[in-house]
C-alpha cells in the first residue's frame, strides 16, 4: 500500500518536472519510479507464492485425509465384447509372432493391453457428501443473421 503512494507520488513529481520543462529531474524521477514498480511486483509476487503455498498445503492436507477415509474400488472385469476385443488381438498378435511379424504383434499386445487398461479403469464413485453441481447450457439463435448466443447457468 506505501508503495503504491510513493508511486503515485513519483508520477505526479513525473508530470510536474515534465511541465517544467525539467528532463533530467524527468528522467531521474522515471528510474526511481521503475524501481519502486518493481519493489511492488516483488512483494506482491511474495504474496501470491505464500497464498499458493498455503491453499496448497490446505489441499494436501485435505487429499490426504480423503484418501484415509475412502476404501479402494476394485478394478472392474472387462465386459464380454471388450474382452473378446481383447482375445482376439491377443490370439492375432500371436499368429503375426509365429509368422516373424513382430513389430505388427507387438502393435496388437499394446492394442490389447490399452484396452486392458481401458476397461479395468475405477469408474468414479460420486460421493453424496460433496457439493454437486447442477450446469444448464441455454442456446439463443437468431436465425437472420446467424447470430448465436449461448448462456451458461451454473447453480450449487
Amino acid at each position: 500500500m506505501e508503495l503504491s503512494k510513493q508511486i503515485r507520488q513519483k508520477m505526479k513529481d513525473i508530470d510536474a518536472f515534465d511541465l517544467e520543462g525539467n528532463t533530467e529531474g524527468k528522467i531521474r524521477a522515471t528510474e526511481e519510479l521503475d524501481k519502486l514498480k518493481e519493489q511492488r511486483a516483488e512483494e506482491q509476487a511474495k504474496m501470491l507464492l505464500e497464498a499458493f503455498n498455503k491453499d496448497r498445503a490446505s489441499l494436501i492436507n485435505s487429499l490426504q485425509n480423503a484418501t484415509q477415509t475412502t476404501t479402494p474400488v476394485p478394478p472392474a472385469a472387462p465386459d464380454a465384447r471388450t474382452q473378446e476385443m481383447i482375445n482376439e488381438k491377443l490370439k492375432k498378435a500371436e499368429e503375426l509372432g509365429e509368422n516373424g511379424m513382430v513389430d505388427e504383434a507387438q502393435k496388437l499386445l499394446d492394442e490389447a493391453e490399452a484396452l486392458k487398461k481401458l476397461a479395468t479403469r475405477p469408474q468414479a464413485v460420486p460421493d453424496s457428501t460433496k457439493m454437486s453441481a447442477h450446469v444448464q447450457i441455454v442456446s439463443l439463435v437468431n436465425c437472420p443473421c446467424s447470430f448465436h448466443v449461448k448462456k451458461v447457468i451454473i447453480s450449487f
